[in-house]
């Protein structure tokens, strides 16, 4: 009986536990890497073009047109990194859920 409502009352405050969890750590990540690439490679490129002697309006337009370039680059590879990861967890998924069926008491087939 005591043992029964101890798992009664453990119940109850499982029920009423929520963690909480720091869920923002692959968008600060993904902000640092951004940054420090967006912010490195432009002026690297200016630095070199003002050392080759160009005007002012060449450097400008090729710091530009590199930023540009390189949140392009970084969005798409973002979002094929998102979507892959995705696509993994939905595969991984589809597979326990086939194995938990697979594996039922009654059923001879064994997970692998």
């Amino acid at each position: 009986m005591a043992q029964n409502r101890r798992s009664e009352s453990e119940k109850s405050l499982l029920n009423q536990h929520t963690e909480k969890h720091f869920t923002a750590g692959d968008i600060v990540r993904d902000i640092i890497i951004c940054v420090s690439d967006g912010l490195t490679i432009p002026f690297a490129l200016a630095a070199g073009l003002s050392v080759a002697n160009a005007s002012s309006s060449i450097i400008i337009t090729a710091g530009i047109a590199e930023v540009v370039a390189g949140a392009i680059s970084m969005g798409l590879g973002g979002y094929l990194v998102a979507k892959s990861e995705a696509d993994h967890c939905m595969k991984e998924l589809k597979r326990e859920e086939e194995e938990i069926i697979s594996t039922k008491p009654g059923n001879k087939r064994s997970a692998t």
